[in-house]
């Protein structure tokens, strides 16, 4: 049985791929702006500012796997990877924040389990648009 995202996203899989594509860079953009504001939401209570790294990338892998077919894989990992990597190093020359390679470990962990939960959940899109 699908699950009712994916059944609204299967009648109209054009529209719907273009929707999650728009919304995944959203996430993009939303991450990169996170990492360099000079005044991020605090992330303490969660269990820490590693926790925040871990899941926004797990996010992104997660979301961007969903349009891509499974050879794609390793280069969105290899994207994500580098993209947390330059962010740290551009916090790091803002003088307001500092690069931590903690976050960077997070940030690797986040886009590792990303890819790991899609081995076992079915994607939300359209088959056929994947296989492209």
């Amino acid at each position: 049985m699908q699950s009712t995202l994916a059944a609204l996203l299967n009648k109209n899989p054009e529209w719907s791929i273009r929707l999650w594509t728009a919304a995944g860079w959203g996430l993009v953009l939303l991450v990169i702006y996170l990492s360099v504001t000079s005044a991020p939401p605090s992330a303490a209570h969660f269990a820490g500012d590693h926790f925040g790294h871990l899941l926004a990338y797990l996010t992104l892998m997660w979301w961007f796997v969903q349009l891509y077919p499974k050879e794609r894989y390793l280069t969105l990992a290899i994207i994500f990877i580098v993209m947390g990597g330059v962010l740290e190093v551009i916090q790091g020359m803002m003088g307001v924040r500092t690069q931590d390679i903690m976050d960077v470990a997070a940030n690797c962990a986040g886009v590792g389990f990303g890819w790991w939960i899609n081995k076992w959940r079915r994607p939300f899109l359209p088959a056929r648009r994947r296989s492209q």
